[in-house]
């Protein structure tokens, strides 16, 4: 093994052919060795700054499985193992890997205890805020040789690293020929992976002499990309120490405190070979005997537990030849046990299983591995706690270490979450029972507009629904200008994906596409025009606002009435005389989208009656100057769930109170994702904001392809899909609806004459009054509201 020393400059050409090599590659389902970002998915990762709000990817984890069989493999083959890691960037077709990568760093045990970089973006190696184990350190280099002092991080620096032009031809990238950097790591980097199961994963990173840190993985930073494990041969141009022995695991009971174990020292390359041995650190549970020697000894390692205490215990045996290329560091784990009964483990200890109510086959089953992490032999069960019709067990019980198998069928059932607990059993275990938990989420997936928009129909239809309460509000109302919607709200409404779809989204129906022309939305401007298009207005950057010209990122509902950041008040922005960037004035909208509360859900107790008033006043605002609101339900927020309840039941209220559409967004989301699954799903990894992209789906995808499957995938892309739906409900059903057209039916005729002729003379209050023949608007029917009806009567 070779174990880097700080000043040896390592060659990774091999000095001999390779009489076999494995590769292992990363576990398909983890794509990134570090948290990847807005692109992540198992071939490919586009890095960005983590932890941060688009951070949604996951480990390049490696099979240990996988990786221990190459390595007994290459023993058994050629008595003895050489560890590579190689790492390939498809950017390199044609050009080499950089030169002034240095350090390259390769590491285990990522996690954020570990190895992260704090603030900035990912390559920022030299002014980033980098730590490694709690410790803050000025850039990646420093953090990376910490990393290398503990042991798990091995640095190259000077040339232990090479770029090699080689065709892939496996793996997730093929059909191609590319540039790889090789890095021939010390073996001990391997074996601390194996000997450590809580590691995450492996990373490969480069800090370069223009202060830029290159993350590699499988997937690349800013491209397709691929990090693979070699085991090949050792090299035979000199001693190479080779240990029977990759990792010492070992459970012992207090009642029986002592074992020794052999572990045989073999020369896999040439000459002669002569080691010893010595433990790191040194510990009163473990000593060797026959400490030294040469090719084919034996060194015995003694253990004796008497008088510890139940739990762990971690130390290291490491292996020195003066002559060798290489030396070997063993990782020893003891774990102590009162006595030689079983104790049950269970992988994994919750199972998921998801569905969708029109499946006609059940989710595929799931099988749990059953373990004896402590001695003797188990006999074991495995049932229902409670039982479920949904759920049936194969392979219930067994001997020893097996596993049972999860069988789910979820026909009949509707869209939410259904769970029970699964516990396994044996009579002699001290541990017994232990429990799996197994949940059911049951989701729908569709694009269905008459869904969409039904959660206001309770309060749409007859003469006080909102579709006729809005259409009377808005009759007579001056100065609009056709199409002119707005979008009112915070960083929800302001972030640009929120209107992609509106603007140029794929799959749009001739019905889509009219609504968006109708609402200008493709025709964009440069902070100057376009005052007409509201998605343009809500999107736009303004200048030092950290927000648009309607919303604002971080703006609760109370500073939105009150104005807040830069961003005016409700009252000035629906003041006649407050204009539009081009001229135009806000109160010259006919419907305004409003979505707020978000950030008023921020703290632990939200003030439920502080947001009902101010949407109130919002409302109040806006029916004034004749602008037709449509309330939004806010969407789930990770930690706020009585927060979110209580304001979306708020909301719903006001719009049935007041008679007022309502787009609840939140109900959209909750039957495609539900339970917590919308998390990092349809919203972001921050828990806080819908989700632009996921799954290979934006928030422009076609939200119709696949029975609506973009619309389970895209946080961004379902608001954008709900609110242009709504819209063009509302414009039907209140805009288009003519001035004398008092029974709706889309045509002015002797019905809507009988109508006036009912209320004439009553104004509003009286009996019999209708208050959709007040076509002036001036709360009384009068000969006034028959003229208007005369003038179109008939055509």
């Amino acid at each position: 093994m070779k174990r880097y020393l700080g000043s040896i400059s390592l060659i990774l050409l091999l000095a001999a052919p390779v009489l076999a090599q494995t590769t292992v590659f990363h576990v398909l389902d983890h794509c990134s060795p570090w948290r990847g970002g807005w692109n992540a998915d198992p071939n490919r990762a586009w890095l960005t700054n983590w932890p941060n709000a688009n951070a949604d990817g996951v480990l390049a984890k490696f099979d240990r499985g996988a990786l221990l069989a190459a390595i007994q493999g290459e023993m058994a083959a050629t008595g003895g193992w050489n560890a590579k890691i190689v790492v390939t960037q498809v950017d390199w077709i044609d050009t080499a890997p950089p030169a002034d990568l240095a350090p390259v760093a390769a590491s285990v045990d990522v996690d954020p205890s570990t190895l992260v970089w704090l603030k900035s973006y990912a390559y920022n190696a030299g002014g980033g805020s980098w730590r490694f184990d709690g410790t803050n350190y000025a850039n990646f280099a420093s953090a990376a040789l910490a990393g290398a002092a503990a042991g798990n991080t091995y640095v190259a620096t000077g040339s232990p690293w090479q770029g090699v032009w080689k065709p892939l031809g496996i793996g997730p990238i093929t059909g191609s020929d590319y540039w790889n950097i090789e890095i021939d790591v010390p073996e001990y980097l391997i074996a601390h992976y194996l000997n450590n199961t809580e590691a995450e994963g492996l990373f490969v990173g480069a800090q370069k002499s223009d202060g830029r840190a290159e993350i590699f993985g499988n997937g690349q930073w800013g491209g397709h990309g691929s990090i693979r494990v070699v085991i090949e041969a050792a090299p035979t141009a000199a001693p190479w120490l080779n240990a029977s022995a990759v990792i010492l695991k070992e459970t012992m009971a207090l009642t029986e405190p002592t074992r020794t174990i052999p572990v045989t020292m073999t020369n896999a390359g040439s000459g002669t070979l002569g080691w010893t041995a010595a433990e790191a650190p040194a510990v009163d549970w473990l000593s060797l005997s026959d400490a030294t020697g040469g090719d084919g000894d034996v060194l015995q390692v003694n253990l004796d537990v008497s008088g510890l205490a139940v739990g762990t215990y971690t130390t290291n045996i490491e292996f020195t030849a003066p002559a060798a290329a290489n030396s070997v560091t063993l990782p020893v784990t003891v774990s102590v046990v009162p006595d030689t009964l079983p104790i049950i483990s269970l992988n994994p200890a919750s199972v998921t299983f998801t569905g969708m109510p029109n499946d006609s086959t059940p989710p595929a089953s799931q099988s749990v591995l059953v373990s004896n992490v402590g001695l003797g032999t188990m006999q074991w069960s495995a049932s229902e706690a409670p039982d479920v019709a949904w759920l049936t067990i194969s392979d219930a019980s067994g001997s020893g270490d097996g596993s049972f198998t999860l069988n789910v069928d979820h026909a009949g059932l509707t869209h939410g979450v259904y769970t029970t607990t699964v516990n396994v059993t044996d009579p002699t275990a001290m541990n017994s029972p232990q429990q799996v938990e197994v949940v059911l989420q049951v989701r729908e997936q569709d694009a269905d507009i008459v869904r969409a928009n039904s959660y206001d129909d309770a309060w749409e239809d007859g003469a006080d629904g909102w579709a006729a309460e809005m259409w009377h509000m808005q009759l007579n109302g001056t100065g609009k200008t056709d199409g002119f919607i707005v979008n009112l709200g915070d960083s929800i409404s302001y972030a640009n994906p929120f209107g992609q779809w509106a603007r140029h989204g794929a799959g749009k129906t001739p019905a889509d596409v009219a609504i968006s022309n109708w609402m200008h939305s493709s025709e964009w401007g440069d902070g100057t025009n376009n005052s007409r298009n509201g998605w343009y207005l809500n999107a736009y950057d303004v200048a030092g606002r950290n927000g648009s010209f309607t919303a604002r990122s971080s703006i609760t509902s109370g500073g939105y009435v009150s104005g807040w950041g830069g961003l005016p008040s409700i009252d000035q922005m629906f003041t006649p005389g407050f204009t539009n960037p081009d001229g135009k004035q806000y109160n010259d909208a006919l419907i305004a989208v409003v979505l707020l509360g978000t950030n008023d859900a921020s703290s632990t107790v939200g003030n439920t009656e502080a947001l009902r008033a101010n949407l109130n006043t919002i409302v109040d605002r806006l029916l004034n100057v004749k602008v037709i609101p449509v309330l939004t339900t806010i969407p789930p927020r990770r930690g706020r769930d009585a927060n979110v309840a209580n304001f979306n039941a708020a909301i719903r209220d006001i719009c049935q109170t007041r008679k007022l559409p309502l787009i609840d967004y939140h109900a959209e989301i909750m039957r495609r994702r539900p339970g917590q699954s919308w998390d990092r799903t349809l919203m972001a990894s921050d828990g806080v904001h819908p989700s632009a992209s996921f799954g290979g789906f934006t928030a422009s995808s076609n939200p119709y392809a696949n029975d609506g499957e973009a619309l389970s995938h895209s946080g961004y892309l379902l608001r954008g899909w709900l609110t242009v739906q709504k819209i063009a409900e509302v414009k039907a059903k209140v805009l288009d609806v003519r001035s004398g057209d008092a029974n709706r039916d889309g045509s002015i005729d002797v019905i809507d004459l009988l109508r006036v002729a009912r209320s004439f003379g009553k104004s509003q209050g009286e009996t019999g009054y209708d208050q959709r023949c007040d076509f002036n608007g001036d709360n009384s029917v009068n000969a006034a509201d028959l003229l208007i009806l005369a003038s179109v009567f008939g055509t």
